[in-house]
């Protein structure tokens, strides 16, 4: 089932990507560098839980991409559903939403003396809402009456609190604090007990401990410099070719593992 997620997903990535830039030869690069990146690869091969999720995201993004085309609106309360649907299945993939939505805004662009929040883009979103809310009702009804859970109210009240997801949600001083250690564990795999080099593996642990403390100063730096550089600057420049490498090398070598 992830193997064919990830192919179909693989699939709307090229057909998106070579719409958009109208360059087959593009459109296969992209595709190659997301199909063999480490990540993407190893959830597509294993049992892991976003695969699934992942792909129902990026089709809901084809459906918002579809608003280019007509001028109907079934193709974004479709968008909305699906996206409901890659929620219910893998929480964070709801994540891909802000690319609808500029799909969506842009496919409705204002003519004339209309404004930015012109009519046709307000309802367009809203439509897009709508259909999320009736994604919700239908999915996550249908799963809470699954388990027994019958009464609306608490319905609401289990969707609202993820009881179960604490460790992941939230923010607090431990989590801000271990941003950079993670952030260094990972990206540099300096003091992880997985590591097989032995170049790292032969050193004394005063050694890791000496590096894993002196590059996390320096990465909490570069995370702090690098969320007020976006804030200046606007999060549309990291689609500029020219901003530097190391901002989106990490993704390439991302450890998929919780």
């Amino acid at each position: 089932m992830n193997c064919f997620a990830a192919a179909a997903s693989l699939s709307i990535v090229f057909y998106l990507t070579k719409v958009a830039l109208r360059s087959v030869s593009v459109a296969l690069c992209v595709t190659a560098g997301l199909a063999f990146s480490r990540a993407f690869l190893l959830h597509a091969t294993n049992s892991a839980e976003p695969m699934v999720g992942v792909f129902w995201s990026l089709l809901a993004v084809a459906f918002a991409a579809l608003a280019f085309r007509t001028e109907a609106g079934w193709p974004i309360i479709a968008s909305g559903f699906l996206f409901a649907l890659a929620m219910a299945t893998y929480r964070s993939t709801i994540f891909l939403v802000p690319a609808a939505v500029v799909l969506i805004a842009q496919s409705r662009t204002p003519t004339g003396r209309q404004t930015f929040f012109s009519r046709p883009r307000l309802a367009a979103l809203g439509q897009l809402a709508f259909g999320g809310l009736a994604g919700c009702l239908c999915v996550y009804g249908w799963a809470f009456w699954r388990l027994g859970v019958q009464n609306p109210s608490e319905m609401l009240r289990r969707f609202l609190v993820q009881e179960d997801t604490r460790v992941y949600l939230g923010v607090g001083i431990g989590k801000l604090l271990n941003l950079p250690i993670g952030l260094v564990r990972n990206v540099f795999r300096v003091h992880s007990p997985l590591c097989r080099n032995p170049c790292i593996a032969g050193r004394s642990a005063n050694t890791h401990n000496f590096v894993f403390f002196f590059c996390s100063p320096r990465c909490a730096h570069f995370s702090v410099y690098t969320l007020s550089w976006l804030f200046r600057n606007g999060a549309g420049c990291l689609l500029s070719c020219e901003r530097p490498l190391c901002l989106r090398a990490p993704v390439s070598y991302h450890r998929p593992f919780h």
